[in-house]
């Protein structure tokens, strides 16, 4: 994904836990600068994992979801 433009031309959400094992915050915020979006966001919760599966991370993908539909 890093290595050739990414055109990203929609808004667009990351969530990343600073727990993750599999994907470093490091990795985000250089994704983060490579894509090209009009609306892209990066957020950062801290002690999540990869899964994101916890309740309070699951309702965070919810919101995200109705952010980017515009509801």
């Amino acid at each position: 994904v890093l290595r050739s433009p990414l055109s990203l031309p929609f808004p667009v959400r990351c969530l990343q836990g600073t727990a993750d094992e599999a994907v470093s915050v490091e990795t985000a915020l250089k994704l983060l600068d490579h894509a090209d979006s009009p609306d892209m966001r990066l957020t950062l919760v801290k002690g999540a994992d990869h899964r994101f599966s916890e309740p309070e991370n699951l309702a965070m993908i919810e919101a995200a979801i109705l952010d980017v539909m515009g509801a």
